[in-house]
């Protein structure tokens, strides 16, 4: 009877794509699955189960518990979280933006200027409980373990992870203030939230992407996990860098005046100490702007290369003339539910490598950050012989002619870009005869 309610897929996307173990989904479910809270597929969810059914709880094994009941009562149905809690305020924004704010104007720069980004550079947030430094290095720390083959790893949790973690912590508490004390077990309260989250929030793009079971609780669990001396970790609370390096996206905007902001450092606060050596996330941005991934993308042609990012990504060892390029495509959506089939693609894809018996390959990623983290932590676990960078939007300095791409950021430095890292050329021939037209009505469209 319980097979009538359980999706194996479903199931599976919560676990990021497979086990790693010889059980199957439904016995995985029954022994760890449903004590997390995870669904074992979109009919019955067996935390709003609980919630309802408190009486029930104890029994265990509520998929049996429910199945059974439906067959004495066939109309019976278990509500999905949103129709629980209709009213608990979910708002995912990474900012308050004020009235008339217009970010283009007050952050655009001449292609000059944007060379600023190309030095060291050091950020500091001050908290209760003391002060963070976050350093931008130039792009000659990479570039010298390049040179001496020494690998290095970048890793990033951006300004979109900051955001999504605050806001499922502000419901966490908010939900718990709703429930009986003890009914939930932690990550079963934390899947809850995440559903209730992707539920209110339909066609979102963050809820296609972070807003999975399974996949926040396992990025927390890797915060609080110590990192190798040769894993850098990354973190920023905006977009892209700014001239006035200013910490968050709203010029004077921050935790002393902004509550949002406040949360958002609380989150980030109780995940890193002020002895952490950390960078600035936006660095891959800050090279791209500058010109400086001009400099690596040269370097990276005498060794392997392999790109975790969209199928368009496919055309960018082309791009950069590189002579030993392998690409491991992504989709659209969907990627974070896969995550465990695209560890093992990417950990294939480095052994490959590693076999050529060359010099050490690099993989990049664009794929979105709190993924690569995850990735990241992963692959250099399993072969630390490999650069893992991640350099996210940066390198779509390669692809701006890609209709996909109309992020802030590149309204503010799409010219920079192309000037500091001698693209106009490429792009002039991919856009013929149109290329005035093309950046013409790029920069009015930017305006």
């Amino acid at each position: 009877m319980i097979e009538k309610f359980f999706n194996a897929e479903h199931y599976a996307r919560q676990l990021g794509g497979g086990l790693s173990t010889d059980e199957t989904t439904l016995e995985h479910y029954q022994r760890v699955g449903e004590g997390q809270g995870l669904c074992p597929g979109p009919d019955f969810d067996p935390v709003s189960f609980k919630i309802t059914r408190p009486d029930l709880a104890a029994r265990g094994d509520l998929l049996s518990v429910f199945a059974r009941l439906r067959r004495d009562e066939p109309s019976l149905t278990a509500p999905t979280m949103a129709e629980l809690f209709p009213d608990i305020p979910v708002d995912p924004s990474h900012c308050h933006y004020e009235p008339g704010t217009d970010l283009v104007s007050h952050d655009r720069c001449d292609a000059e200027q944007a060379k600023a980004f190309a030095t060291a550079d050091e950020f500091v947030l001050p908290t209760n409980k003391g002060a963070y430094k976050f350093h931008a290095p130039p792009a000659d720390l990479l570039l010298e373990r390049l040179a001496n083959d020494a690998p290095l790893s970048l890793m990033r949790y951006p300004h979109g992870f900051w955001t999504c973690l605050t806001l499922i912590n502000r419901v966490r508490q908010i939900l718990s203030q709703h429930l009986p004390e003890g009914l939930l077990a932690p990550d079963e309260l934390t899947n809850a939230v995440i559903r209730l989250c992707r539920e209110r929030m339909a066609g979102v793009l963050l809820v296609r992407t972070v807003f999975i079971e399974g996949f926040l609780t396992e990025v927390e669990k890797d915060l609080h996990a110590p990192l190798p001396e040769d894993v850098l970790c990354g973190v920023s609370f905006k977009g892209y860098p700014t001239l006035d390096r200013r910490l968050f996206i709203i010029p004077g905007q921050g935790p002393h005046n902004d509550r949002l902001c406040a949360e958002i450092t609380n989150t980030f606060s109780k995940h890193f100490s002020p002895d952490n050596s950390l960078i600035d996330g936006a660095t891959p941005k800050r090279w791209a702007i500058s010109g400086s991934l001009r400099g690596i993308a040269e370097a990276l042609k005498s060794r392997p290369v392999i790109v975790i990012g969209p199928p368009w990504f496919s055309s960018l060892g082309r791009r950069l003339g590189l002579m030993c390029y392998a690409h491991v495509a992504i989709a659209s959506k969907g990627t974070f539910g896969v995550r465990r089939t695209l560890l093992a693609r990417a950990l294939a894809a480095a052994r490959a490598a590693l076999r050529t018996g060359g010099r050490r390959p690099v993989m990049l990623f664009q794929c979105g950050g709190s993924l690569a983290a995850w990735l990241i932590r992963r692959l250099h676990a399993a072969e630390p012989g490999v650069f893992y960078w991640d350099f996210g939007q940066a390198l779509t300095a390669w692809h701006l002619d890609e209709a996909f791409y109309d992020f802030p950021w590149m309204k503010v430095y799409k010219s920079a870009m192309i000037q500091n890292n001698g693209l106009e050329g490429m792009y002039r021939e991919l856009a013929g005869p149109h290329y005035e037209q093309w950046l013409g009505a790029r920069v009015q469209n930017d305006g």
